[in-house]
């Protein structure tokens, strides 16, 4: 599996320093060094976008897994659990947030 460059939790981490407007998901940068952490968020949320289309053709799935979660939520959900595992990465992430969708919808 491909991951984007910035992959790793404390790499990512570096990403919630951006201002990201959660209604446009509209980034807002002032300098080059923030204009590339722009560019690497965007990287980052495709690859996500990427990885629940993958999830939502399975067969076991209703194609719908992230339901209304929006990105602004995910990108948030991803650097709570870098906080929590900064040794972890982008797919152990995105893992631990399917498991954590699949919980809310089964209750479970």
């Amino acid at each position: 599996m491909l991951l984007p460059n910035r992959h790793k939790c404390l790499d990512l981490l570096e990403l919630e320093r951006l201002k990201v407007d959660p209604r446009t998901n509209t980034i807002t940068y002032d300098t080059y060094t923030e204009r590339r952490l722009a560019a690497d968020y965007i990287v980052v949320v495709g690859w996500l976008q990427g990885f629940f289309t993958a999830v939502n053709l399975d067969e076991q799935t209703d194609g719908d897994v992230t339901k209304e979660t929006r990105l602004y939520q995910m990108m948030a959900w991803t650097f709570s659990y870098c906080r929590a595992h900064p040794s972890e990465n982008l797919l152990g992430a995105a893992h631990e947030l399917l498991n954590a969708l699949r919980r809310d919808t089964t209750g479970k």
